[in-house]
């Protein structure tokens, strides 16, 4: 299929965007409707804003790839671990964040840290999550490139560019409240265009008998859900544990328009990721039927598994391909907007306010200039790092190693062990952090180290955050009763 057509699909799905954007701009009177909407955002929108925030790249394309690679069973690399950790991360936060929040003026992690531990637990904090925000934007930001380029014929870093200026744009523009409308029509699109997706891949397969007659005889486990299940094991912990320590959705609870909101909009994200996640799966073991005969008929290389779904919407698929491009592009742009909105927020208020300004002295009309301009300049950083990575699950990896080991043991503590205490926090991020970090850079210089290899190391940089968190706080003594109340308010009863 010609890639002009494509080219067109891609400026008007970029107007609409920037109309949204644009739009919204106008209704930006303050920090607290920048970044939270003015917590006045109904069950509904919590739980599309959320799904699309999460299903992003790896669910649109990763998700499809492993699974026209290796079978049904790869289930657990993204959906498995997503419906663990929304399920997670709502029942043991929902209410306590959104009541919180309220109560102490609370929008950051960082701020949840400070409030908690004190401001040293603050700065560590908000360098964790700009740390995994940015590899998580990276990764966003990559997926889309890739599938600008492949589609329009446009080279790498000029479809990096072109589209990351377009979710810059409407994001800067609009702050929080563009992000969760344009989510919103996001998910719908991802939903549609993944359904009939999986429906045309299933049918040109012939069903599951079609499958498990050309695949089983040189892949028995390929229809096996629990086949190699250990081997997903780590990835499942790590996805599945370290998404819980997601800013974005803890700013989603925040948001909400009470608790009952913000858990409603929780469970209902859960309720449309579990078959929204299926969808890539059935459409890549569909595909490992009909593809292949496409790939050799046309006498290329097979794509690899993170541009499977960009050359089968380009040369497989006829006119559905190009909704396909469009219902990608939504999936991967809701992910970024919600990365650079959310760590714009820490941009603002963790270091700006934290550090150089005072919140009290700034008017409406400066605070959202400056807004604007925090996640302006979190966006160019982003851009800069993107050409240092070419694969979305390596940004992935390192974002959600740099939660489960760093951040999230001392932010369940924060909110569930009163004995928790500062220096306990404050050993487990470095240790957590560092463990992360030098795993990660020797492995990548092909340095032999005497723990296992990734992925089973994150069970070591787990334990050692746990051990340090644990242990440093006992050692020390407890913390103020004024540090630990706010964390364990009573809801008011209407």
């Amino acid at each position: 299929m010609s890639s002009s057509i494509f080219i067109v699909a891609f400026i008007v799905y970029a107007v609409i965007m920037l109309a949204i954007g644009y739009y919204y701009s106008k209704k930006q009177d303050s920090g607290l409707t920048y970044f939270l909407g003015g917590r006045k955002v109904t069950a509904t929108l919590i739980a599309l804003t959320f799904t699309a925030s999460w299903f992003g790249p790896t669910g649109a394309v990763v998700s499809t790839g492993k699974a026209f690679q290796g079978g049904i069973n790869s289930v657990w690399v993204i959906a498995g671990p997503t419906w663990i950790a929304i399920l997670l991360i709502t029942l043991l936060f929902a209410r306590k964040m959104r009541r919180l929040s309220e109560a102490e003026n609370v929008y950051t992690l960082a701020e949840v840290f400070k409030l908690r531990y004190g401001n040293t637990s603050s700065v560590l904090m908000y360098i964790c999550v700009l740390a995994y925000l940015l590899a998580l934007s990276v990764a966003t930001f990559v997926g889309l490139a890739k599938a600008v380029s492949v589609l329009t014929g446009m080279s790498w870093s000029i479809a990096l560019l072109s589209s990351a200026a377009i979710t810059i744009a409407y994001v800067v523009m609009g702050g929080y409240m563009s992000v969760i409308i344009s989510d919103a029509i996001q998910t719908i699109l991802i939903a549609v265009g993944m359904v009939i997706f999986a429906i045309i891949s299933m049918t040109r397969a012939g069903g599951f008998a079609g499958i498990r007659e050309a695949m089983i005889p040189n892949n028995p486990g390929y229809l096996s859900l629990f086949h190699d299940f250990t081997t997903f094991l780590p990835l499942i912990i790590a996805f599945s544990l370290g998404w819980v320590a997601s800013q974005e959705i803890f700013q989603r609870f925040a948001s909400a328009k009470d608790e009952d909101e913000a858990v409603k909009g929780g469970l209902w994200a859960l309720g449309i990721n579990i078959p929204l996640y299926l969808m890539p799966i059935l459409a890549g073991i569909g595909a490992a039927v009909w593809l292949p005969s496409v790939i050799e008929k046309m006498s290329v290389q097979a794509p690899d598994a993170e541009t499977l779904v960009f050359w089968a919407a380009a040369n497989a698929l006829g006119g559905f391909g190009v909704f396909l491009f469009v219902t990608i592009m939504a999936s991967i742009m809701s992910s970024a907007d919600t990365f650079i909105n959310s760590a714009s927020m820490t941009v603002v208020r963790d270091i700006y306010f934290g550090h150089f300004a005072k919140e009290s002295d700034v008017d409406a009309d400066k605070m959202v200039r400056i807004s604007r301009i925090g996640t302006f300049i979190f966006c160019i950083l982003v851009l800069i790092i993107c050409f240092a990575f070419t694969s979305i699950l390596d940004a992935l990896f390192l974002g959600s190693d740099i939660l489960v080991c760093g951040m999230l043991v001392p932010l369940v503590g924060a909110f569930w062990w009163k004995r928790a205490t500062a220096f306990g926090a404050n050993i487990s991020i470095i240790g957590g952090v560092a463990f992360v970090l030098i795993d990660f850079f020797l492995h990548r210089m092909g340095i032999q180290v005497p723990w296992p290899g990734y992925p089973e190391s994150l069970y070591v940089g787990f334990a050692l955050s746990l051990i340090l968190f644990i242990g440093g706080s006992l050692l020390t003594q407890k913390s103020e009763e004024s540090r630990i109340a706010p964390f364990y308010i009573e809801r008011k009863e209407s």
